[in-house]
């Protein structure tokens, strides 16, 4: 107590000294001294929390659930910014299908698979069922609560033919251990029956119906339907004496009536012939029913 009488004594004197006028007694010193050790340590306090609540930006966003159920891509968007085809992938099995694509051209298809779970996935293998097909930069997981983008590539080969192969991938989730994803393309055949099967519904045996198919060109080159043959005498397609031009189309009326024939799920197939090399017939099926007699 003697000690802190003679500093407290020293401070008003040399306050004395130096300001006459103003003489701050030992008491009023205390209180301000306290108040400014409280005014410090508040704005220190402030300064901690303060700095990385701006620093993250999370005052200007605000902050999602822990525990949302919402999926998004693990990937950034830039590798969807240039994706023409895009396929979701929500159980084990997905297909894409390219429609026509020319011998030697190459195309590209984003599968993006859902992982729901809370946890990553591992993926163990990438296989591809053909060499002309493969995997761009292939991941090593499925990230958890995430869509994970597979990029497949498709060069297709020299060969016109119905192509139809798949990317298997192999996981370590017991419940989705294998994914198949489909691609399929008409690889060098741009004529396509529109529609390429029809149900005629139930009709009667030696009444003549009319109906139309469409040949559609998907292709550049123009090519020429030639003439139409069918598996039933009565149902005949008349094929117009023109070319489809490069993206265009034709339509071809078809008159169609049928024998007597036992009740019940019939067929008849139209083909119609062209001068397209990779492509000589394009067929439609028709389905039809021919009820019982009624009783």
């Amino acid at each position: 107590m003697w000690d802190r009488r003679v500093t407290l004594v020293g401070v008003s004197r040399t306050l004395d000294k130096t300001t006459p006028s103003n003489t701050i007694s030992p008491s009023s010193q205390r209180r301000k001294n306290w108040g400014l050790l409280v005014a410090a340590a508040i704005v220190v306090v402030l300064v901690i929390v303060l700095i990385p609540f701006f620093a993250t930006g999370e005052g200007n966003t605000p902050k999602k659930a822990e525990n949302s159920d919402a999926i998004e891509l693990a990937q950034p968007t830039a590798m969807l910014a240039s994706a023409k085809f895009v396929e979701r992938v929500l159980g084990e099995k997905a297909e894409f299908d390219f429609g026509y694509v020319p011998t030697k051209a190459k195309r590209e298809v984003i599968f993006l698979i859902d992982n729901p779970t809370t946890e990553p996935v591992k993926i163990r293998k990438i296989r591809s069922e053909c060499k002309c097909m493969n995997v761009s930069e292939p991941p090593k997981d499925l990230a958890a609560k995430s869509s994970t983008a597979v990029k497949v590539v498709l060069v297709a080969p020299a060969k016109s033919s119905k192509y139809a192969k798949r990317i298997l991938v192999v996981t370590a989730d017991r419940k989705r251990s294998f994914l198949s994803l489909m691609v399929k393309a008409d690889i060098g055949m741009p004529l396509k029956a529109q529609p390429e099967t029809k149900d005629m519904g139930t009709i009667v045996p030696g009444q003549r119906y009319e109906t139309e198919i469409k040949i559609a060109n998907r292709g550049t080159k123009p090519f020429r339907p030639v003439y139409a043959t069918s598996t039933e005498s009565g149902c005949v397609a008349s094929v117009p004496r023109t070319e489809i031009p490069g993206g265009g189309e034709i339509t071809i009326p078809v008159k169609f009536c049928v024998s007597k024939k036992s009740p019940g799920k019939h067929s008849v197939d139209i083909a119609v012939h062209t001068n397209c090399p990779a492509q000589p017939q394009i067929k439609t099926k028709f389905t039809y029913t021919i009820p019982s007699p009624a009783k």
